[in-house]
């Protein structure tokens, strides 16, 4: 008798792991549509996205301002805003919002992008999205085209630095680049070491 139960519970414990396991996988199909890693059940390694991937989770300055609750923001906003612009005519800032992912660093920098103020102040815009694995060249051709200037095909970094500053001396202008790494900085054709 002892024994009919023993096997009875194991077989029903067999047959609730079993049909955990299918549902796990199941997920875990659903989970690799979205390119989601989940790291559960057999399949522990997370996933590695790929090049196209990466360039695809680009930032850029557009946001929908229904999501954005808080007087907290709306304060920093008006605060970096006037900071960006309450300068002299020939006077360069610099100004750097930094904290851990999933903070809102891209979402207050979008709204001081489209804050009113900045966009009377500034003849120009442009937003960067610096990828972790970014090209020099495609940055300048993108900051060279957000400018209003052209560049045709054109490969050399050189030539392309060129064409954006000689773009860039035709008036103020505001640069934003976001989601930009630590160590990637130095690499970049913007910034001078």
């Amino acid at each position: 008798m002892q024994h009919q139960v023993v096997s009875s519970l194991f077989s029903s414990a067999c047959e609730i792991i079993k049909e955990l396991n299918q549902r796990l996988e199941g997920i875990h199909k659903e989970a690799e549509k979205f390119k989601v890693s989940i790291g559960l059940g057999s399949n522990p390694e997370p996933m590695k996205s790929t090049t196209i991937e990466i360039s695809s989770q680009k930032t850029t300055s557009e946001f929908d301002e229904s999501g954005i609750v808080g007087e907290k923001i709306e304060r920093d906003t008006r605060e970096l805003a006037q900071l960006l612009i309450s300068s002299g005519d020939h006077d360069i800032k610099a100004l750097s919002i930094v904290g851990a992912g999933g903070m809102g660093k891209t979402t207050l920098a979008q709204k001081i992008f489209s804050d009113t103020t900045v966009k009377d102040h500034f003849k120009l815009k442009i937003w960067l999205s610096i990828t972790q694995h970014f090209e020099e060249t495609e940055l300048l051709r993108t900051a060279i085209k957000h400018a209003g200037g052209r560049h045709d095909v054109e490969q050399d970094k050189t030539l392309l630095t060129r064409t954006l500053i000689e773009t860039l001396s035709m008036g103020r202008f505001l640069l934003v680049l976001d989601d930009v790494w630590g160590m990637k900085l130095g690499k970049m054709p913007f910034v001078s070491q």
